[in-house]
């Protein structure tokens, strides 16, 4: 009796890649947040990354909450701060099995 071989698992949506990176900002854990862009896309290195995330949260308060609108490779966040919503626009491309952030115009 041979095995039978198990599919790959389908590969992570770019909503759930895109609502896990937001959780990451939400918590303020900048270094899991990173780890979802293609720095080599994004031209920001870690500690640039880490920068803008402190920036806005010291001019715009900490992230309460958010809402993801996929249109695979784009993602529109909507994120609300002390200072109201706003929306953020996310460029991904598939890696893989993942998905990773190559654009972003703000956190």
């Amino acid at each position: 009796m041979s095995a039978t071989p198990t599919p790959d698992p389908p590969p992570i949506s770019v909503e759930t890649t895109a609502t896990e990176y937001y959780q990451a900002i939400e918590d303020q854990n900048y270094d899991y947040a990173y780890s979802f862009l293609e720095p080599n896309a994004t031209g920001l290195s870690q500690a640039a990354f880490l920068q803008m995330a402190q920036d806005a949260d010291k001019a715009e308060g900490k992230v309460q909450s958010f809402s993801v609108a996929a249109f695979p490779p784009k993602v529109v966040m909507t994120v609300s701060r002390n200072m109201g919503p706003y929306h953020v626009h996310l460029l991904f491309q598939q890696e893989n099995d993942a998905w990773k952030i190559v654009s972003l115009d703000r956190i």
